[in-house]
C-alpha cells in the first residue's frame, strides 16, 4: 500500500480555528446507517457533513470556512470530488469497519485527523495509521481500506477530500 503521513499538516493557529467550528455544539452532522456501504448488513453508523460533492460543488456553509487552509495545503488536486467530515461516535466496544474502496477507479484521497484518540484507518495489507490530531493521509482510495469508531473519547472525527 502506498501512502503518506504528515503530522502537523497545517499551522497551530489554523488548526484551532478549523477545529473549532467543526466540534461547535451547532455544527450540524447527518446520520448514515453504513459506514462502507449502503445496506452493508452491520450495526454500524456514524454521522457526516458534506462539504462539497462533484454534482453541486459546495453543499455546506461551512465549506470556505473549514477546507480552505486545508485544501490549499494539498499539492496537487486538479478537481475534487467529493469532502465530507465524519464523525464516528465512542463507544464501549471498539469496532472495525467494513474494509472498502472510495469509488471504482484510482484517484487521489487525504484524511485529515481533528482528535486524537484510538481509531485508525487501516490499508488492505494491515498497515494501521493511527488517528492523530492534525494529521494528514494520502492515499488511492481505490485502494481497500477501512476505518474505527474509539473507546477512549467521545468521539473520532477527520476530513475525507477524494479528488483527482
Amino acid at each position: 500500500m502506498d501512502f503518506k503521513v504528515i503530522d502537523n499538516f497545517l499551522p497551530v493557529d489554523k488548526f484551532n480555528e478549523i477545529k473549532n467550528i467543526v466540534f461547535h455544539e451547532e455544527f450540524p452532522w447527518y446520520v448514515s446507517n453504513s459506514v462502507a456501504y449502503e445496506n452493508d448488513n452491520n450495526k454500524d453508523y456514524y454521522f457526516n457533513h458534506f462539504m462539497w460533492n462533484r454534482a453541486s460543488g459546495s453543499c455546506s456553509p461551512f465549506f470556505e470556512k473549514v477546507c480552505s487552509e486545508i485544501l490549499y495545503n494539498i499539492e496537487d488536486i486538479k478537481s475534487i470530488m467529493r469532502i465530507k467530515v465524519n464523525h464516528y461516535p465512542g463507544n464501549e466496544v471498539f469496532r472495525e469497519h467494513v474494509m472498502h474502496k472510495d469509488a471504482p477507479f484510482d484517484h487521489k484521497g487525504a484524511i485529515f485527523s481533528f482528535n486524537t484518540c484510538n481509531g485508525y484507518t487501516k490499508f488492505k495489507d494491515g498497515t494501521k495509521v493511527d488517528s492523530v490530531e492534525n494529521r494528514m493521509i494520502f492515499f488511492n482510495p481505490n485502494e481497500l481500506h477501512c476505518s474505527t469508531n474509539t473507546t477512549d473519547e467521545k468521539y473520532r472525527v477527520n476530513l475525507i477530500v477524494n479528488y483527482l
